[in-house]
């Protein structure tokens, strides 16, 4: 089957945090629930992701791209893009180019 979908949010970096970063995750964790992905996809709290400038930031592991500037009201749209685990495809106006 494949790796389990994971998604970080930045709660803890002081940028993030500033940003409204709990929100964030909230919104998510909230949208994951309705969906009921809960068990499809893992969310986590995570440390700095270096992604400061673009607070608050959000990896999705394994596929390893970032999400920035994040808000609540974008929470809906991230979470219906992991629905299908084989056809996910990142929501493009909200990916950080690295």
């Amino acid at each position: 089957m494949g790796e389990k979908l994971k998604l970080f949010v930045c709660t803890k970096g002081k940028h993030c945090k500033k940003q409204g970063a709990k929100k964030v995750y909230c919104a998510m964790l909230e949208q994951l629930e309705e969906m009921g992905l809960e068990d499809d996809v893992c969310l986590k709290k995570s440390e700095c992701l270096g992604q400061c400038s673009k607070a608050p930031a959000v990896q999705v592991k394994p596929h390893n791209y970032y999400y920035g500037k994040i808000g609540p009201d974008d929470c809906e749209k991230i979470i219906k893009s992991l629905e299908t685990p084989k056809k996910t495809k990142p929501v493009k106006k909200l990916l950080i180019k690295r």
